[in-house]
């Protein structure tokens, strides 16, 4: 009897500790797994889509950079109008094989049937470009009209470009205060492009934050490829399937529909964030669960300036000096001080003097400005090449090369409306770009397509067409134009046109270039 009452005791509490192994297990799992799906940003506010919170987010906690953001509204994204938008975009190309085309067909028609209430979607084909066959709605009628209307072509077919290009035209450019995610089916992506790489993909896709799932089909010979796409998936914090490992079509709707749970949370920052550069962004739940994520912060503090940079002309106080000497001659007039009388005259003339001497001198340089171009004829030639005395007013001829071909040459005296701008590689300043600024200059890795190639960067980090320097009235921009690994200022990412001075430093990708005005 003793040995068995001693099992009877050991028993109880063996279970006892397995059952607090697998509790604290299953808190420990569930504390982490909390991601952020997507994001939007409107003039002074961020919205953060959150996937995995275990409770409302009722008593949530921001912090941007080190300090709580106060202005914070939760709610989930099934109490919206409009929860989410889907886009399907199938590979149409005939390397699918038959037997996934009817798989792909079943997988569409599971997906229109079993949508949210008030679920928004989209179905596309892709190859080579993006072709829609519909746009956002919820009407099932014709979302299953496209479907049995899909057929498949024979041609290429370039995911990371049309991916980019998509991004970067309805994503970037286009924000919009709903959960939007993207369904690729296909048999995976090439390493062959167009015009972008898979690093400039997955450069976008961090930065867009938009989730991408992907369905991918087998043909025998394709493992590098379908995991290329499987990787895009992971990038984005979303769910991939291999039809061939699929116990049932609709796991992959039961996957899917976790999306259903997402938070929105909505966060106003103080105006002192909103600069446009960017920011650790922490969110932290009363379930001990918490995430941070980086954002540029939506940029209001250029738009507030303006003002004050625009009323910059105040040289004309110039006629308050003449009011207050008018005054106390008018008070001495009416005293009838004789000899204050004269010297206020005195004054006036030699005032008024000064003024037709200044405007003479004003006159003539401004004249002189507007001698800017005038056209070279034969005989100025020649007279240029017997002028005996050599140090006249400088000169300078260009074009010299447009009379060959039929062009004009002109003279330029002195002109102040052609620049010449220099960049200067940091890393190795012996390589040195100069080029003539008249309108613009674009900058990037596309030879033929650029005015300045920048392509010594062996890890490909600058653009094909990366951005463009304008000059405006004698000022200087720089223009982003949606580069994968974006623009910097000084250190700071630029999101729209700015003014840039001579002697910042331009960051392009890994480049560091030093621009100057000559």
């Amino acid at each position: 009897m003793k040995p068995r009452m001693k099992k009877n005791r050991v028993l109880p509490l063996t279970v006892g500790v397995m059952l607090v192994f697998l509790l604290f297990t299953k808190s420990a799992c569930g504390a982490g797994a909390a991601a952020v799906m997507g994001m939007s940003k409107g003039d002074a506010e961020i919205i953060i889509f959150v996937k995995g919170v275990e409770d409302g987010g009722e008593q949530l906690s921001v912090q941007i950079g080190t300090s709580a953001c106060e202005d914070v509204s939760v709610r989930r994204i099934d109490e919206e109008p409009v929860p989410m938008r889907t886009l399907i975009m199938v590979d149409n190309s005939v390397s699918i094989p038959e037997k996934a085309r009817e798989q792909i067909i079943e997988i569409l028609q599971n997906l229109i049937a079993d949508r949210l209430g008030g679920e928004e979607t989209a179905l596309a084909v892709f190859g080579e470009d993006i072709t829609w066959l519909t746009d956002y709605t919820s009407d099932y009628t014709a979302l299953k009209s496209a479907v049995e209307n899909m057929d498949y072509q024979d041609q290429e077919t370039y995911l990371t470009d049309v991916l980019y290009e998509l991004l970067s035209a309805e994503y970037t450019s286009n924000p919009q205060n709903v959960y939007r995610r993207i369904i690729v089916i296909s048999d995976g992506v090439d390493n062959k492009s167009i015009g972008y790489t898979k690093e400039e993909l997955y450069t976008l896709l961090r930065e867009v934050l938009v989730p991408v799932y992907s369905i991918g089909t087998e043909t025998g010979k394709n493992n590098e490829q379908l995991e290329n796409m499987f990787a895009i998936s992971r990038i984005t914090g979303a769910d991939s399937f291999l039809l061939g490992e699929l116990e049932s079509l609709l796991d992959i709707n039961s996957a899917l529909n976790e999306d259903r749970n997402i938070l929105e949370v909505k966060l106003k920052p103080e105006a002192e964030f909103l600069d446009g550069t960017r920011k650790s962004v922490r969110l932290s739940f009363e379930s001990g669960q918490s995430l941070a994520v980086e954002i540029s912060m939506p940029q209001q503090e250029n738009i507030e300036k303006l003002p004050e940079e625009t009323i910059q002309p105040e040289p004309a106080k110039q006629p308050e000096i003449v009011e207050t000497a008018a005054q106390p001659s008018e008070e001495s007039a009416r005293q009838g001080n004789g000899f204050v009388k004269s010297a206020i005259i005195l004054v006036a003339v030699l005032l008024a003097g000064s003024g037709v001497v200044l405007g003479v001198v004003f006159f003539c340089k401004r004249k002189k400005r507007e001698r800017t171009f005038e056209p070279i004829t034969e005989d100025i030639l020649l007279d240029l090449k017997k002028a005996d005395d050599p140090e006249d007013e400088k000169t300078e001829i260009i074009g010299a090369a447009g009379r060959e071909s039929g062009g004009d040459t002109f003279l330029i005296w002195n002109s102040d409306d052609s620049y010449s701008i220099v960049l200067t590689d940091m890393d190795s300043p012996s390589r040195t770009f100069q080029m003539p600024l008249n309108n613009s200059v674009l900058i990037g890795r596309g030879k033929g397509e650029c005015d300045i190639v920048i392509d010594h960067d062996s890890n490909k980090t600058v653009s094909r067409k990366h951005c463009r320097i304008d000059v405006k009235n004698g000022c200087f921009f720089v223009t982003d134009l949606q580069s994968g690994n974006g623009t910097y200022v000084n250190g700071s990412k630029i999101l729209s046109e700015t003014e840039i001075f001579s002697g910042n430093i331009l960051k392009l990708g890994n480049v560091k270039l030093k621009f100057e005005v000559h």
